[in-house]
């Protein structure tokens, strides 16, 4: 559930700078073919400092997910890699004793000999 999440931010985050790009580029080529009159307050410089807010907020949510997907992988290999090594453990015992044995597996309550 975790690994789905992340890639889903990382989808978003993706998303959110090709926008921001996009608009950037729109706002480049619009102010140059129609240079701004001069005026105390430039709703244009404003329209500018969100994208980049944006693409600043969208940058951390990447960094962010790529992390979790990060651990969540390396909790995964590590969980695997002790199940493996505790299933082989308990083989080698149960192949040792002299006597035949019964383990209970799973919650069925299932009896392998």
């Amino acid at each position: 559930m975790v690994h789905r999440f992340a890639q889903r931010q990382l989808r978003l985050g993706a998303a959110s700078l090709l926008v921001g790009t996009a608009l950037s580029m729109i706002y480049v080529l619009v102010r140059r073919a129609f240079p701004p009159a001069t005026e105390p307050f430039d709703v244009d410089d404003v329209f500018l400092g969100l994208l980049v807010v944006l693409n600043a907020v969208t940058a951390f949510g990447l960094i962010r997910a790529a992390r979790m997907v990060g651990r969540t992988e390396t909790r995964r290999g590590a969980a695997e890699r002790e199940v493996q090594r505790r299933k082989v453990w308990l083989e080698s015992v149960v192949e040792a004793m002299p006597l035949g044995v019964g383990v209970f597996e799973g919650a069925e309550g299932r009896l392998v000999l």
